[in-house]
């Protein structure tokens, strides 16, 4: 990328070549850097810097695509729309930033993204006893506890060992003991009910509960972005 001073000039270079050594100009673009405020001066400042550059490269050739609106643009600049947009969080059904006011069409944004494993493993546990590494979570009554194959090495965070949530048949449970790489065990009591092959959700939906991104996210003291980004090839994706 070059600055807005001297984008005019790499154009005329670039128009110039006219397809020669593979070279062609198809589309212009930049990126917010405060977007997820929805009023920023920062954000307003792009915006005016790249109109001047998007009306020359139009004079020269319509048909050259160009776009700056990131989840943030799309959300709160309609300005920078331009030929299209750029969804990326918004895509998953979250906003850049969570805002108190929210228009009608931006509260008709849900969540779409879910994270879901099972249960492998059901077993009884008696009184006084560590689960996973170290013995971080110690049990304080006989009780059940169950194992489900996600652990860090999917990109579910170590930082949730003994704080994050699971739902299993609509209950919420927390994370017993330390995430490993494979796995991680929940202690669900003597009266929870769970089976092997039962639906785990560990973001997302299951009967009246909900454990969104944000909620995950904060607990490891990060963002929504860098919680889905550390999932990894290693978890089925499915759309529908």
């Amino acid at each position: 990328g070059v600055r807005p001073e001297n984008a005019i000039e790499l154009i005329d270079y670039v128009m110039q070549q006219d397809g020669s050594n593979g070279l062609s100009l198809v589309g212009i673009y930049s990126h917010f850097a405060e977007s997820d405020q929805c009023s920023s001066e920062l954000t307003y400042t792009q915006i005016t810097k790249f109109k001047p550059i998007v009306e020359y490269v139009k004079s020269l050739d319509s048909s050259i695509i160009c776009h700056l609106a990131n989840s943030g643009g799309v959300c709160y600049y309609p300005d920078s729309y331009f030929d299209m947009v750029r969804p990326g969080i918004l895509a998953y059904g979250y906003l850049p930033k969570h805002l108190d006011h929210l228009s009608d069409k931006l509260c008709a944004i849900a969540p779409c993204f879910s994270l879901k494993s099972k249960v492998v493993y059901f077993k009884v546990v008696d009184k006084g006893q560590g689960i996973s590494y170290n013995h971080t979570y110690i049990t304080q009554a006989q009780t059940r506890v169950v194992t489900i194959p996600i652990g860090y090495g999917d990109g579910y965070r170590l930082m949730l060992s003994n704080i994050g949530d699971v739902l299993i048949r609509g209950k919420k449970y927390q994370v017993s003991g330390r995430i490993c790489m494979d796995m991680l065990m929940v202690d669900i009591g003597m009266d929870g009910e769970a089976y092997v092959d039962d639906e785990v959700v560990l973001i997302g939906k299951q009967g009246l509960e909900f454990i969104t991104l944000d909620s995950v996210s904060q607990k490891c003291s990060s963002i929504c972005y860098e919680t889905l980004c550390a999932f990894n090839e290693r978890i089925p994706r499915v759309y529908k």
